[in-house]
């Protein structure tokens, strides 16, 4: 290995990155999917690295919230998910 990071973590960071951006757009900005893109691309890659971490953080966070009602709210969790993400 030259010091690179590997494929699937390259893989997995964009898919994380797609993730937040697509929960952004659609729920918190109000802007399209391009737009919340190059404002995220903009900022430093730490700052980007806090951001997608901050939004996936939030996600788990509120799936653990959900899962403490059980099948049900778990079922909610992700049509909300859906919904917002769509």
């Amino acid at each position: 290995m030259n010091g690179s990071v590997p494929d699937i973590f390259r893989g997995a960071g964009l898919a994380c990155r797609a993730v937040a951006i697509a929960l952004l757009s659609g729920w918190l900005t109000g802007r399209d999917f391009a737009e919340v893109e190059r404002r995220l691309a903009a900022r430093a890659t730490g700052e980007q690295a806090a951001i997608v971490g901050a939004v996936l953080a939030a996600l788990f966070l509120l799936a653990l919230l959900a899962a403490q009602a059980g099948v049900v709210g778990l079922a909610l969790y992700g049509l909300a998910v859906v919904v917002v993400a769509r």
